[in-house]
């Protein structure tokens, strides 16, 4: 098994998880490669290089968080398809949240799952975007990418000072919560125009958009709409325009799951979505930023391949 770790997950506590789980493989008798990142990005390049440089074949195992997850997604995607379709991916959350863990229906011990012969295919989101100086870009996803107020709050969920670093270690929920606050209370909702294959074009100001494949986000918060990991189709969660207070009560619906039963929500399905916003806001992907609008979403159908 080859095994790309990043130890910068969940605020540097994964170097001890993986040293622990190592451990247990070893003792387990599970021979296993590891390569180690050593800065933002490098995960790609790690499973780019892999996927290139073996014959046979792969699985690949992700010790880390979503964020890790989402990186080595860009390493396995060439031109909107997988450069080898036969790759099994294999993830062990090590990171502050994994809301990818969250979606998988078969739990097992880890070790389990190293050894285990289940897989099931998924769909992979694709984001057409724009970097910061105007050039094209795209990126990858398997959760959810969302821009407004909750891709607000994931920059500084990600990039936290010390306060909120030193909450994450002890409550990803508390930190997830103190980001969005602070988020709530300096965001001016957005204008935007929008459509999709099912919608016409329609302008209207939203305080969020949620385009996702798995409804669990930011540690413990959901939509509680499932789209299907593999029925061709992304879940688009839209916010409204709310007030500060409006705001602040999405928090604890989003944690109680309730949040698209509110009539300042709209939830539907489709294949494809596209965005254009009143000023330049960063669109988030599995937590990872991936570019400025205007935005343009599509799904590939059921090109991974995952170990469960």
């Amino acid at each position: 098994m080859h095994v790309i770790c990043n130890f910068a997950a969940a605020e540097g506590q994964a170097e001890q998880r993986w040293r622990a789980f190592s451990r247990t493989l070893t003792a387990e008798g599970i021979s296993f490669q590891a390569e180690f990142t050593q800065s933002r990005g490098h995960a790609s390049a790690l499973a780019a290089d892999f996927v290139y440089g073996s014959s046979g074949p792969k699985r690949l195992a992700v010790f880390g968080g979503d964020g890790t997850l989402n990186e080595v997604l860009q390493g396995l995607m060439q031109d909107d398809h997988p450069v080898d379709p036969d790759l099994e991916l294999l993830f062990i959350p090590a990171g502050s949240s994994c809301d990818f863990e969250r979606s998988i229906m078969v739990h097992r011990d880890y070790c389990k799952r190293v050894l285990s012969d289940d897989t099931i295919t998924i769909d992979v989101g694709i984001v057409h975007c724009f970097k910061p100086d105007g050039s094209p870009t795209r990126r990858y996803f398997i959760n959810n990418s969302s821009i407004g107020v909750i891709s607000e709050a994931n920059r500084l969920f990600s990039n936290p000072g010390p306060l909120t670093r030193r909450i994450k270690h002890l409550s990803v929920d508390a930190a997830a919560i103190l980001a969005g606050l602070d988020t709530i209370l300096h965001f001016q909702t957005l204008p935007a125009v929008f459509s999709s294959p099912s919608k016409a074009e329609e302008a209207i100001h939203i305080s969020n958009l949620t385009v996702f494949k798995n409804p669990y986000f930011g540690g413990g918060m959901n939509y509680a709409k499932d789209p299907g990991r593999a029925s061709g189709r992304f879940g688009i969660a839209i916010v409204e325009e709310l007030s500060r207070t409006g705001l602040m009560g999405l928090i604890p619906r989003l944690y109680m799951g309730t949040v698209t039963q509110r009539p300042y929500v709209r939830y539907y399905e489709d294949i494809a979505f596209s965005i254009r916003t009143g000023r330049p806001i960063e669109i988030e992907t599995d937590g990872e930023v991936a570019g400025f609008g205007p935005a343009r979403y599509e799904i590939l159908p059921r090109c991974l391949t995952v170990v469960v």
